[in-house]
């Protein structure tokens, strides 16, 4: 029985190994691809992916918080506190 439970343990970590990397890989895609004031919106929002629509709320330091991803974080119900920096460019 140990044997068939790791087996399926180890399976289970080959998938979840897999779907981390297919995510990395469409980070990396989707990063390249935005603008430089868009790159930490787009990091956050593929972190926070699995966790979104689930009435969860995080918690940001200004270098990731803006009022615009906290306001699309809201459209998918996740709920944000932070600090936001008075200069930052477009939040």
């Amino acid at each position: 029985m140990n044997k068939i439970l790791l087996e399926k343990s180890i399976d289970e970590r080959q998938k979840l190994d897999e779907r981390f990397e297919r995510l990395e890989i469409n980070l990396i895609k989707r990063i390249k691809e935005n603008s430089e004031s868009q790159k930490i919106e787009t990091l956050v929002h593929a972190l926070l992916e699995p966790f979104l629509d689930l009435g969860h709320h995080i918690f940001m330091d200004n270098f990731y918080n803006s009022v615009r991803l906290s306001q699309k974080l809201l459209k998918r119900k996740t709920h944000t506190t932070g600090t936001l920096r008075r200069n930052r460019k477009k939040s």
